[in-house]
């Protein structure tokens, strides 16, 4: 028995694959090549942690119901449904998803690039003019989800790929996404940067929850740490940070407040705060 499927694997009778480009708790993402253009793709497939393979085909834990695995596929096919809606320059592209190997598949476009989090690893904390530039990038992409009616639901520096010459930044995996306004069951959570509300049961989720998570992002693009964790800050309550100017600082505390109500109510006003017009036109000069 394997995890990952072999090199040369064919894949929907289209799409040959070429490598493993990552592997999480929930699936694996592989590198593919279209059998008639050549074009590259990346290929996302359900197996999460703890399942098996026989031949090519994906095994269910001995202890799960057939029905259980049925609606966790779902919620994963539903992930491509969602991207499918999306059509923002800073959102990775979904084409297509299908069912295969007793598991689902779906193809996306291929991005070149770093995670955030290691782009920052590598060249260190960003000063704020450039921060600011990605920032409002991300914000974008963010902000055309919440225009479809979602919630991103995992914002965090290793979700967002930034291309090392080019600085160009894609959003991806939208395994913790839901409607807005909808009730958080979904057991997906970032310790440092998942907001409050999220660490309580059944709790009721809004835009702010993926501004905190922005807010969030800024933070670390600037100091080159993770913020506090929800239970640090239960204990230390202020969120120490001497990093950049006086507004940028405002509006990551804003942004992180750690009540719903207090933080900005969407991303537009967020975005208000921060384009050329205000502290980039400053940072400019």
């Amino acid at each position: 028995m394997y995890r990952e499927l072999p090199v040369g694997t064919v894949l929907n009778n289209k799409y040959k694959i070429i490598g493993v480009l990552g592997q999480g708790g929930f699936g694996i993402t592989y590198l593919a090549s279209d059998l008639d253009t050549e074009n590259k793709y990346a290929i996302k497939e359900f197996f999460p942690r703890g399942y098996s393979r026989l031949e090519k085909d994906l095994v269910i834990p001995s202890n799960m119901t057939s029905s259980a695995f049925e609606s966790r596929l779902i919620s994963f096919l539903n992930e491509a449904k969602i991207l499918l809606s999306i059509e923002q320059e800073n959102v990775v592209k979904v084409y297509s998803y299908f069912r295969e190997n007793k598991t689902g598949y779906y193809v996306m476009e291929y991005v070149d690039g770093i995670q955030l989090e290691k782009y920052v690893k590598k060249y260190g904390p960003l000063d704020t003019k450039k921060a600011l530039a990605i920032f409002i990038e991300i914000c974008k992409g963010i902000e055309a989800i919440h225009d479809q009616g979602y919630l991103h639901g995992d914002i965090k520096p290793e979700n967002i790929i930034i291309n090392e010459e080019d600085e160009k930044i894609k959003i991806i995996d939208f395994g913790g996404s839901f409607k807005k306004g909808s009730f958080f069951k979904i057991n997906i959570i970032s310790k440092r940067y998942s907001p409050p509300e999220k660490f309580l049961a059944d709790s009721y989720l809004t835009p702010s929850s993926d501004i905190y998570s922005l807010g969030g992002v800024l933070f670390f693009m600037l100091s080159g740490t993770h913020p506090l964790s929800y239970e640090e800050r239960k204990m230390m309550f202020n969120l120490n940070f001497p990093y950049g100017d006086h507004k940028t600082r405002n509006i990551i505390k804003k942004s992180m407040d750690q009540i719903p109500e207090k933080r900005y109510k969407s991303v537009s006003m967020l975005l208000k705060k921060i384009q050329p017009s205000n502290i980039l036109s400053k940072l400019f000069l």
